[in-house]
């Protein structure tokens, strides 16, 4: 490990595309000041006729958000989320007054997943035309499950089996590990560690399976306050997307990529 560099900083590795690829979800957001507009129905079509080409469905959900401050009583507001899917639901673009966010489970290729932001972000700056960007973020979550977990010692780099290995953390049920990183880029909060069948880390953005599975969540974002330029947030997106790839091959072996598909 010490013989390494870091993941944190400098150029990525080449990719090392994955046939069989474990990520269940990957999930791009850019948040903004408030957009009144995004209440709007009339305000929404216009987006709606730029994306629906490739996102043919759409609906409309009301979220509960619980807002909370110090020396205050929680307060419960309504939000209004947008949502518009492929034909085949494999592909969600939502949209709420302060973000817009692009999450799939069929997660082909980094240029595929940029495309698809590309053309989102580009609809928005014309139609709603936010002002300033706040925060972007880029989350990739992968799941080794069956017969890969007796595989783990092989796939994983030891610094990340950790106790998993141990006879301590193979009579845990719920084992993880969690640690907030500063990279060159952004920030990453990265999880990874042992669920038991039925659990999640994460209800929204992992769901649970009956059975015992490890999972590898690598979520990068930066805080900023920036004009709403399109080119300018897909570049970002694209340095963080070539970060998270730094990172999660720092923590396998040639071995997971061999085993799902590719060729190191």
């Amino acid at each position: 490990m010490n013989n390494r560099p870091s993941p944190f900083s400098g150029p990525p590795p080449s990719e090392v595309p994955l046939a069989r690829a474990p990520l269940i979800r990957v999930i791009g957001q850019v948040s903004f000041t408030h957009v009144l507009g995004v209440l709007d129905p009339l305000k929404i079509a216009p987006l709606q006729e730029r994306l629906q080409a490739d996102y043919q469905i759409l609906t409309q959900e009301f979220v509960q958000r619980i807002d909370i401050s110090v020396g205050a009583q929680p307060t419960v507001r309504q939000e209004t989320i947008w949502r518009l899917q492929d034909a085949a639901q494999s592909w969600r673009v939502s949209l709420a007054p302060t973000f817009v966010a692009l999450e799939t489970p069929r997660y082909t290729s980094r240029q595929d997943f940029l495309r698809r932001f590309t053309a989102i972000v580009e609809a928005l700056e014309v139609t709603l035309k936010p002002q300033l960007t706040q925060r972007v973020g880029l989350r990739y979550i992968s799941r080794i499950e069956r017969e890969a977990l007796h595989l783990l010692p092989n796939l994983l780099q030891p610094e990340f089996v950790g106790a998993v290995a141990t006879p301590f953390g193979k009579a845990a049920q719920h084992l993880l590990t969690e640690a907030m990183i500063e990279t060159d880029e952004a920030m990453l909060l990265a999880r990874w560690g042992k669920l038991p069948p039925g659990a999640t880390a994460d209800p929204q953005a992992i769901e649970p399976i009956g059975t015992e599975s490890w999972i590898h969540d690598l979520d990068l974002f930066k805080e900023l306050s920036v004009p709403f330029v399109s080119a300018e947030l897909i570049t970002m997106l694209e340095a963080l997307a070539k970060r998270q790839y730094a990172v999660f091959r720092f923590m396998v072996t040639d071995d997971y990529l061999r085993h799902y598909g590719g060729t190191p």
